[in-house]
């Protein structure tokens, strides 16, 4: 066979697998993305009830912050009555006092039912926890089976690229050029005669072609889709297969 022609079908079967390649590099991070929204819409659940509780539980502290300070005023206006010296004093220190009870008991009932939705929440929390962090597990273990098949990929591509470089420089570069111009074109360069016939766009092709593609000497052109055409001779398990 013409080693140009042979360079090219070697061209052709890298190019071919860069392009699988390179397409299925580009169906990954859409899988990387489903598997973190599968996740997701999981742990919504789990998430907003955790939140719920984070959010109680930060206001059950304030609130028990707020209920020590009007504690601490109450007891201070409950010392102050002992040492009022008129009525006036007095009466401002049962007003304070009556006051300091009432938001004391408004915060208290407050903290009660706080205490009960956190541990309404902690329970729920508690239920979804195992279940959650199971299913975050199984999805950074698929995570990273996607980024360790992207840098098979990646290092599958660049090899190829770099053995597709050594082949170019040996291709005339008239012949390179028409390769790459029906390549963008039709989507490849060259088509196998197959059975008196282009395996790319099924048309027939000649005899006398036919038998001048079986030679493999010449650089010959489907008539039909312009694709350069060679033949490969069966072997023997494949023709006793055929038959």
């Amino acid at each position: 066979m013409n080693p140009d022609l042979e360079r090219l079908i070697a061209l052709q079967n890298l190019d071919s697998k860069i392009n699988q390649s390179k397409t299925k590099l580009t169906v990954i991070p859409a899988e990387r993305k489903q598997i973190e929204t599968r996740f997701d819409e999981f742990s919504a659940t789990y998430n907003k009830a955790r939140t719920s509780l984070e959010q109680a539980q930060a206001q059950h502290r304030q609130l028990s912050r707020e209920l020590e300070e009007v504690q601490a005023h109450h007891e201070k206006y409950k010392k102050d009555l002992m040492k009022v010296r008129n009525d006036k004093e007095y009466t401002v220190c049962l007003r304070e006092i009556d006051s300091t009870k009432k938001a004391a008991s408004l915060l208290e009932t407050q903290i009660l039912q706080l205490m009960e939705e956190i541990e309404k929440l902690d329970k729920e929390v508690a239920q979804y926890s195992p279940e959650v962090e199971n299913r975050r597990r199984i999805a950074d273990k698929e995570l990273a089976e996607c980024d360790e098949e992207m840098g098979i990929l990646q290092k599958e591509i660049d090899e190829h690229v770099a053995e597709r470089q050594k082949i170019l420089v040996s291709v005339p570069r008239p012949l390179l050029s028409r390769y790459e111009r029906i390549m963008q074109r039709s989507g490849s360069g060259l088509a196998e005669a197959k059975a008196n016939t282009c395996t790319a766009c099924r048309m027939k092709i000649r005899p006398q072609i036919m038998s001048d593609i079986r030679l493999g000497e010449a650089i010959i052109e489907c008539e039909s889709c312009s694709r350069i055409l060679y033949y490969i001779a069966p072997t023997e398990s494949s023709a006793a297969s055929a038959e």
